[in-house]
C-alpha cells in the first residue's frame, strides 16, 4: 500500500498491512483532469499548481488538523500504468478505506449548508436535502464501498465547507440509499441476502461496464481478476464467484429492466439494476445447492406446471417463504434444461402446505435442472415457438437467396411472406408441400431445404396445422439478415410466425398466446 505524506506529499510504502500507519482517506467523484501517480512523481511542483489539486490538499491540511500524518487518494495513490497494481488496489480498496480514521467526502456539485433547525429525521423532502441526496457522489458506483466502509465520515460542500458526519445525517442517507442505519454505522453485513446488497447499487452507474462488477468486490469479500474489455462478463464471474461461496438464493430473485415475452434469459442478472425492485429483505435464502459447471446453472427447485400454458414452461420454486413460493418462469428445452422466460416478473404462489407454527419446515420435493450459459445451439433448427415469434433456420457464412417457396400460389415475393389461407383445406398445399428453398448466392446449385410443416411442430405440443372456420390467415415473413455471430459475420434466416386477419396483420402469436395465458394465471392466484 501507498500513502501520500500529508506534509511534504511524498510517498511512503507501507509492506505490511498489519503496521498500518493512521491515514485519513479522501471519497470524490473524478472530474477530467484529476492529478494522478504519474504527474507527482514526474513533477509535484507542477502538480501542486493546477486547480485540480486543491482537493488533495485540503485533505492533507485537515488530516493534519484531526491529527493523520497520512492520506490515501485514489487518483494519485494507484499507479494505474501498472496492471498488477491496480489490480491489487481494487481487491483491496473496501479495506483501504474501512481501516482508514476519517474519510472525507466531498460533493463538489453541492454549494449549500442546510439550512438552520434542519434535522436529520429522514423526513424531509426541503430543497437542501434534495440537493444533498441528489449530488453525483451519490450516483456513482465506486462511491458505494466509499460509503459503507469508513467508520468515521464527514461530508464536505463544494467549497469545503463541514456539512456534517455520516452518523449525524444517517437517516436522511439510509432513506435515501435504502441501506439501514446500522450498516451504515459499522454493523456487520455479511448475512445481509446478496439481493439486498446488489439492490443498493441498482441506480449507480460506473464509466467502464466492466466496474459495475468490480466496485462490489468489498461488499461481497470477493478477489477476482479484472480483465477490462469483457464488458458485462464481469458481473457475470462475480455472480459465479459469490455463488462459490453462499448458498443464498436471493440472487436469482432479480427482474429484467426490459418487458419481453421472446427473450429466453439464464438465471444471472446482467448488472445491478437488474435488482432495483427487490425488497424482500427478511427472507430465509440460504439453503439447498447449486453450481456452475460446463453445462450451465444446474440448481435444485421444485417445478409448478403453468396452467394453460401452450408450451412446455413451470414456474421453478426458487425461495420458499412460510406461505409464499417466490418463483421464476421457465421454458422447457430439452429434457432437463430449462430458458427463463417472462424475466422481467417474480411470480408469487401461495405455498398449499404451508403450517403455521410448525416446529419442523417440510420443503417441496426438488428437481435437479440445468439453465443453460447460452442458448445459441437452441437458436439454429429451433422449432415453431409462440415465445420466439418464428425460429431461426440457419446460420451460413456464406450469402444465401430464396430459391423456390412451395406452394408458389401462397408466395408473396414483395413481402418476403408465404400466407396460408386457415379457411381453406390443407390438401391444397399437401403436395408438394411447405417448403422454403434457399440456395448460395455464388453457388446457385447449392440449396437448403427448410420444411415449414415439421416446424410447426415441437415435442408434446399440437401442431398447428388444418382448416379453422375463420378469416383468419397465417404468415410466415422470411427474414433474410446478416450479422456477427461470435466472431464470424453469418447470413441468418429468421422466419417469423404472424396472424392476419382480412389481408392485415392482425396480431402476432407471441401476444396472443403469451399475455393471455400469463394474465389468466395471475388471476387465478
Amino acid at each position: 500500500m501507498r500513502l501520500l505524506d500529508a506534509r511534504t506529499f511524498e510517498f511512503k510504502q507501507v509492506s505490511d498491512p498489519r503496521k498500518i500507519t493512521k491515514y485519513a482517506v479522501l471519497s470524490h467523484t473524478w472530474g477530467d483532469n484529476e492529478v494522478v501517480y504519474s504527474d507527482l512523481v514526474s513533477s509535484l511542483a507542477k502538480s501542486q499548481e493546477r486547480p485540480e489539486f486543491a482537493k488533495v490538499r485540503f485533505t492533507a491540511q485537515q488530516a493534519l488538523e484531526d491529527g493523520y500524518d497520512y492520506i490515501w487518494v485514489d487518483t494519485c495513490n494507484i499507479d494505474k500504468s501498472s496492471s498488477a497494481e491496480l489490480s491489487e488496489s481494487i481487491n483491496s480498496m473496501y479495506k483501504i478505506y474501512k481501516n482508514a480514521q476519517v474519510c472525507y467526502i466531498y460533493l463538489a456539485d453541492l454549494v449549500e449548508l442546510p439550512p438552520a433547525g434542519w434535522t436529520d429525521d429522514g423526513e424531509d423532502d426541503d430543497a437542501w436535502t434534495k440537493a444533498f441526496v441528489s449530488a453525483r457522489w451519490f450516483t456513482r458506483g465506486w462511491t458505494l464501498q466509499e460509503l459503507i466502509a469508513p467508520r468515521n465520515s464527514v461530508f464536505y460542500t463544494s467549497d469545503w465547507r463541514r456539512i456534517g458526519t455520516k452518523r449525524g445525517l444517517r437517516q436522511t442517507i439510509a432513506r435515501h440509499t435504502g441501506i439501514s442505519t446500522p450498516i451504515l454505522l459499522g454493523a456487520d453485513f455479511s448475512r445481509t441476502l446478496v439481493a439486498e446488497r446488489m439492490s443498493w447499487a441498482a441506480k449507480r452507474t460506473t464509466t467502464r461496464e466492466e466496474d459495475l462488477a468490480y466496485c462490489l468486490l468489498g461488499l461481497f469479500d470477493i478477489n477476482m481478476p479484472l480483465l477490462y474489455g469483457e464488458g458485462e462478463r464481469a458481473f457475470l464471474r462475480l455472480q459465479h464467484e459469490i455463488i462459490k461461496k453462499t448458498n443464498d438464493r436471493s440472487i436469482f430473485l432479480w427482474t429484467a429492466k426490459e418487458t419481453s415475452h421472446t427473450s429466453f434469459r439464464n438465471l444471472f442478472a446482467r448488472s445491478p439494476a437488474e435488482f432495483a425492485s427487490f425488497t424482500q429483505y427478511n427472507l430465509y435464502t440460504n439453503y439447498g445447492r447449486f453450481e456452475v459447471t460446463q453445462r450451465g446453472l444446474e440448481i435444485s427447485a421444485p417445478l409448478i406446471e403453468v396452467p394453460g400454458s401452450p408450451g412446455p414452461e413451470v414456474f421453478a420454486v426458487i425461495v420458499e417463504a412460510g406461505d409464499c413460493f417466490h418463483c421464476v418462469r421457465l421454458r422447457q428445452l430439452d429434457h432437463d434444461q430449462y430458458a427463463r422466460v417472462d424475466a422481467d416478473e417474480i411470480f408469487q404462489i401461495l405455498n398449499p402446505n404451508y403450517v403455521r407454527f410448525a416446529t419442523k419446515t417440510h420443503r417441496a420435493k426438488a428437481d435437479w435442472i440445468t439453465v443453460p450459459n447460452t442458448f445459441d445451439e437452441f437458436g439454429y433448427e429451433a422449432h415453431m415457438d409462440y415465445r420466439l415469434g418464428g425460429f431461426k433456420v440457419e446460420y451460413h457464412p456464406m450469402e444465401l437467396q430464396i430459391i423456390k417457396v412451395e406452394p408458389s400460389c401462397a408466395w408473396n415475393e414483395e413481402t418476403q411472406t408465404l400466407i396460408l389461407d386457415c379457411s381453406q383445406d390443407p390438401d391444397y398445399i399437401s403436395d408438394p408441400g411447405l417448403k422454403v428453398i434457399f440456395g448460395e448466392v455464388s453457388h446457385p446449385d447449392e440449396t437448403y431445404e427448410i420444411d415449414l410443416v415439421e416446424k410447426m411442430r415441437y415435442p408434446g405440443g399440437m401442431t398447428t396445422w388444418g382448416p379453422s372456420p375463420t378469416n383468419e390467415k397465417l404468415g410466415y415473413i422470411v427474414r433474410m439478415s446478416r450479422q456477427f455471430e461470435g466472431d464470424k459475420m453469418m447470413n441468418v434466416v429468421k422466419i417469423d410466425y404472424q396472424i392476419f386477419q382480412d389481408g392485415e396483420l392482425f396480431k402476432s402469436r407471441v401476444e396472443d398466446l403469451s399475455l393471455t395465458s400469463s394474465r389468466r394465471w395471475l388471476e387465478g392466484v
